[in-house]
This record gives C-alpha cells, structure tokens and sequence, in this order.
C-alpha cells in the first residue's frame, strides 16, 4: 500500500500546532508514550558499548531476580509491623496509581482527538475524557502485556549468551552477543509496532485486547516497510527535538552560567544554590515543553498512519455492518420511541450477517486480483441489502406499533366495562336504598 508520509506528517504537526489542549495532556503521556523502537534501538547501543556491564548482569540475573523478590517480602512484613508506615505506603500507591491514570487517560485522550480532528470533527474535552477513562484498563492491561513478553523474549533470547558466558568460549561469545543483540532488537521493535497498532485498535475500533493484538499483527505483517519507515522519520524527529531543547537551554542557561561564574568568584553559597536550582529549573521546563510537544506530534502521527492504513475499503464496511445490525436496530427503535423484541432483533441481524458474510466469502478472492471490480460488486450487494434493514426495520417498528395499539385498546375497553358495570351498580344500590313512596 503506498502511503504518504509527507501528508501524514503535515497533518499530524498541524493538528498538534493548532490544538495547544493536546500539548496539556501530552505533558502526562511523554511519561509513557516515548518508550518506542527508538529507545530500544538506543538501550541496545548503550548497552553494546557497554558490554562487560551487560555480561556481568546476565550472570548475575538469577541472583538479582531473588534479591529482589526477598526485598519485596521483607519490605511488606516490615509493613504489616508497622501501621503508621503502612499507612504512609497506602497513601503512596494511590498517588502513585493516580498519576499512572493521568498519563494513560492522556494518552488515550490524544489518539482519540488526533482521530475526531483528522476525520474534521469538533473536540469535546469533557466528553473525550470520559470516554477515555473507559478505555483505561484495556490499554494499561495491553502495557503490561507487552512488558511481560518483551522481558519473556529478554530471558529467552539471552540463553545462549549466557551458556557461552559460563563455559567461558570467546568465540561462543561473540557470536551469540551479535545474535541476542540482533534477535532481541527486532523482537522488542515488532512487539512495540504491535502494541502501538493494538493501542490504536482498543481505542479507535472498541477491540478486546486479543483481539487488538490479532488485528495489529494482521496490519503489521500487510505493512511491515511502511512501519520501519514511519518509526525511522520518527527516530530522527526525536533526536532533532534533543537538539532544540539543547539549543533552547544553552540560550536560556548562558546569563545564568555567567551569573554562576561571579557567585563562585564571591563565594556566596546561597547565590550559588540558587543560581544551580533555576538552571536545572529551565532545563527541566524547556525538556518538558518540547516533550510535550513532540508527544502530541508523535501520538497523532501513529493515528493518522493507522487510520490510513486502516482505511474502510468496502469489504471491512460490510463486516463492520454485519457486526453493528443490532445496533442499527437498537438505535431505530430509540428513535421512533419503539419498544422491539431482543430475540427478534437477533435473528434478523443474523440472517442479513450469514448474506453480508457469504458475499464478502464470494468476493474476497476476486479483490486481491481485481479490487475495482469486486469493490463496483460489493457496491452493488451493499446498496441492495441496505434497503433491506430498512425494510425489517420499519416491519418490526409497525409489529411493535401495532402490539402497543392493541394493548391500549384492551386496557380502553377493559376500563369502559369496569366503569358501566360500577355505574350499574350504583343504580342498583339506590333503588333499593330509597323508600317507597305512599298512594
């Protein structure tokens, strides 16, 4: 599939330019959002320069793992001794949880404007955030996930390293240094696509997590270049950025600097603290600033890419429409004030999705060869069915109708007979109640 970058790109910049709320929130989401093919490809160079450092951690990972477990332990039994650390510790993880909330809500938030805006529609900030705190579990679940088996892949594909690491083999070594650096990179880049592919397909298409991550490698192996190429303009956008806040607290920090020279030359230690806080200060506003920015930006690009890629071609329209036919009668019904059969609802979707289904069958071969034709076919058969709903649609709101008049002309009758038998009766009761009169 051919896909403009250049456009995407434009897009996704403009939306963030002229949408400063999504600079807010992206504040929250740089905390998360960032740790991308570009980190892992940065961490596995780091770690390659470092490569004595890396062997020693391999050998001692085990040991670590059960250090850091007995940690735990002894950490919560010195907790359970003391109740007022305890409460300190519960106090903790809620701030904690709440700030976890605050950058996946953010970052959810920021998909789901950078869709409303591509697609031409309003933003609603009160509304997308709460619709975006529906989507918070399914995403921090899909987070953890991807942590797990990025960490599973780790210990997996360090094995070999580790063996030639305890037989002492230079040779071995070497080669299965090149292999685990080799291997685990591309494994941690494709499970980061994947999530981020996922991501957008909890948020944007309403999938279950398993689902997503199917879905996400159906679109991941369909665009397998077009992915590496999008994650390599965004590697170099990153390090420009690097080089802006550089820029931006060189010119910032350089009165300071010369103020810092005349403090140490006084030897004042007040002015001297003071002058190190505003200069880490600046650099941290600056750094969080162009973060902020670039998170948005970056955010927005995936989801313009994924939307594109995603694009509804006529097939994925009659799947989406066999999957919505309840809906579509549910929302009938609301608005004709109409009260339908739930059992009734279903068997009919069901006939008219087992009809969608079977033509999308019939003409799925075709497309992959002639995709104008059988999308000119698929046409045709949408055209047809959709007066179809139309038609059951109005069948089951006059069925209902109907049912409603019938039942308030029994209750009409019901109450007409009740009153002219208690008219009757009253009747009745008063001529035998009144005295005769005399001759």
């Amino acid at each position: 599939m051919h896909l403009s970058y250049k456009n995407i790109l434009k897009n996704a910049w403009q939306l963030t330019v002229s949408n400063k709320i999504l600079w807010l929130f992206g504040v929250f989401a740089s905390f998360i959002s960032l740790e991308a093919v570009y980190e892992i490809i940065l961490s596995q160079i780091y770690q390659a320069k470092k490569i004595e450092i890396f062997h020693l951690k391999l050998l001692t990972l085990y040991q670590s793992q059960i250090d850091y477990l007995a940690g735990q332990v002894f950490f919560l039994n010195a907790l359970i001794k003391d109740l007022s650390s305890y409460f300190v510790f519960i106090i903790l993880a809620v701030i904690v949880f709440f700030f976890i909330w605050l950058v996946f809500i953010s970052q959810i938030f920021i998909i789901k404007s950078a869709a409303k805006l591509y697609k031409n529609k309003k933003l609603d900030a009160s509304k997308d955030l709460s619709g975006s705190s529906e989507k918070f579990w399914p995403v921090l679940g899909i987070n953890i996930i991807t942590k797990l088996i990025i960490y599973a892949g780790y210990l997996i594909l360090s094995l070999p390293l580790l063996y030639a690491l305890l037989i002492q083999d230079h040779s071995a070594i070497l080669a299965t240094n090149l292999l685990f650096f080799v291997l685990f990179s591309v494994f941690a880049i494709v499970i980061s696509f994947l999530t981020a592919y996922a991501t957008n397909f909890i948020i944007l298409n309403d999938s279950h997590i398993f689902e997503a991550y199917k879905q996400a490698w159906q679109l991941f192996s369909r665009n397998v270049t077009i992915s590496f190429e999008i994650a390599l303009i965004l590697f170099l956008l990153k390090i420009i950025s690097l080089i802006i806040i550089l820029c931006l607290t060189f010119i910032v920090v350089v009165p300071l600097v010369l103020l810092f020279i005349i403090v140490v030359d006084t030897g004042n230690v007040l002015g001297l603290i003071m002058t190190l806080t505003l200069m880490l200060l600046f650099f941290s506003l600056i750094s969080l600033f162009v973060n902020a920015i670039f998170t948005a930006f970056y955010l927005s690009t995936w989801t313009l890419a994924f939307i594109e890629l995603t694009q509804d071609t006529f097939i994925s329209k009659l799947l989406h429409l066999a999957k919505n036919i309840p809906l579509l009668f549910k929302k009938a019904s609301k608005k004709y004030h109409v009260e339908i059969d739930k059992k009734e609802i279903k068997a009919k979707s069901k006939e008219i999705a087992k009809e969608v289904k079977a033509q999308y069958k019939k003409y799925k071969p075709v497309a992959k060869k002639q995709s104008k034709v059988a999308a000119k076919k698929l046409k045709e058969t949408y055209n047809k069915l959709e007066p179809k709903i139309e038609k059951e649609i109005k069948k089951i709101i006059a069925q209902s109708k109907k049912k409603k008049t019938a039942v308030t002309t029994k209750r009409k009758a019901k109450k007409t007979t009740q009153k002219t038998q208690t008219a009757k009766r009253k009747t009745a009761r008063k001529k035998t109640t009144s005295p005769k009169r005399k001759k």
